[in-house]
C-alpha cells in the first residue's frame, strides 16, 4: 500500500446534513422527547430506570457528607460535614456515641490500636480525643488550622 493510499484512507468522514432523517429541536412545541415512546392512550411515556437500594447499613444521622470512617472490631466511627462524629455498632446499626464540639467539618477520625480511644480532627483546627468505653471527651486541643489525626504506636524493646 502506498503512502498516498494510506493518507486517503485515514481521512475523516463527516455526516452530510442532507442525509439527516429526523431532527429534534430543544424547544419542541409538541412535547415529544427523542427517547419517549407512545403508549396505548397516545400519551408519551418516559422509561425510568428503577434503582434498588440494597445497602445493609447507613450512617443516617449525618445531615451532610461523611468524610472519614474508621473501623475497630464491631464499631465504625464516622466524621462528616455536619461538624459531628458518631460511633456505630455495625452489627445492628445502633448509634453508640455522638461526637460533638467541632465547629467545622470532621474530616478525619481514628481509633487507638486497642479501641480504647478515638481521635477526631477537622477543618476547625481542633483535635478531640474520646474515651469510647466511658463515652466522653478526655482531651481537646486547638491547632489553629485543619488537622489530620492518627494513632502511632511506639514499641520499646
Amino acid at each position: 500500500m502506498s503512502a498516498s493510499n494510506l493518507s486517503n484512507e485515514a481521512q475523516d468522514e463527516f455526516l452530510d446534513p442532507n442525509e439527516t432523517f429526523e431532527e429534534y429541536a430543544e424547544a419542541n412545541p409538541s412535547g415529544d422527547h427523542p427517547i419517549s415512546s407512545d403508549d396505548e392512550d397516545g400519551e408519551d411515556m418516559l422509561v425510568e430506570e428503577v434503582i434498588i437500594d440494597d445497602t445493609i447499613q447507613g450512617f443516617f444521622l449525618h445531615t451532610s457528607p461523611v468524610y472519614s470512617v474508621a473501623l475497630y472490631d464491631n464499631w465504625a466511627a464516622t466524621g462528616g460535614g455536619d461538624d459531628l462524629g458518631y460511633v456505630w455498632d455495625v452489627t445492628n446499626g445502633e448509634m453508640i456515641m455522638k461526637l460533638d464540639g467541632h465547629t467545622d467539618s470532621v474530616t478525619n477520625i481514628a481509633f487507638s490500636q486497642d479501641g480504647t480511644y478515638l481521635a477526631t480532627g477537622g477543618m476547625d483546627g481542633q483535635i478531640r480525643v474520646w474515651s469510647v468505653h466511658e463515652k466522653k471527651i478526655v482531651v481537646a486541643l486547638e491547632a489553629g488550622d485543619e488537622v489530620i489525626v492518627s494513632f502511632i504506636i511506639y514499641k520499646f524493646v
